[in-house]
């Protein structure tokens, strides 16, 4: 028994004894490797080695065979690889996206940038950190896998921000990534003249 992903090797001679035959006396057989994907082989003279394919998890049964130089004899045993749980990948990473003008939102879909053994992507669950010290600054908030961020202070210079988006399964395991924001500068607005701010003179003639 081994876990996912892992190795293991295996002496036949602990497995199998002869009262008449000294453990180094014997000789053994792989038969039948059983399922492919466990990737059993034997290793000369007496052991064999487990090393399963990648993500690959089940049982499988392994038929050996044992010879003492009198009589051979037939035996099994089952090779059980444990599952265990793949943490999710983001994959490809999400790209910083292109800077948008002044108080536009940035938006990024990511669903197909999730990826995860166990799970299909709707079953992944996506969420957002702003760094601490744009807090307060811009506002992002995930809606399944789209991410919408805002700019709420109020600038006139071009101004950047970092985030965190975190990707996470179903048990609980979560990958992350750093994004970069980037709001252009606000545009130069043309002077106008306040009307309501002037004042009318009137002069009599005299």
């Amino acid at each position: 028994e081994l876990d996912e992903d892992k190795t293991k090797s295996v002496d036949l001679k602990t497995v199998i004894t002869d009262a008449d035959c000294p453990g180094d006396k014997l000789s053994f057989r792989l038969v039948d490797p059983g399922d492919r994907n466990a990737g059993v082989r034997f290793i000369p003279t007496s052991a064999i080695s487990i090393t399963p394919a990648a993500n690959w998890f089940g049982s499988t049964t392994v038929d050996l065979e044992a010879d003492d130089g009198v009589k051979r004899v037939p035996f099994t045993m089952t090779v059980v690889v444990k599952p265990i749980n793949d943490c999710p990948t983001i994959e490809p990473g999400i790209s910083d996206p292109p800077a948008v003008r002044w108080k536009e939102p940035i938006v990024i879909d990511a669903f197909r940038n999730g990826k995860d053994v166990e799970n299909q992507p709707q079953e992944l669950t996506w969420d957002v950190e702003v760094q601490a010290q744009n807090q307060g600054e811009v506002n992002c908030a995930f809606a399944g896998a789209v991410l919408t961020c805002n700019l709420i202070k109020d600038t006139t210079l071009a101004y950047r921000a970092l985030i965190t988006v975190k990707l996470t399964d179903r048990d609980g395991c979560t990958t992350s990534q750093f994004l970069r924001l980037t709001w252009d500068s606000r545009p130069n607005q043309s002077p106008f003249i306040r009307f309501d701010k002037l004042t009318r003179e009137y002069r009599v003639r005299q």
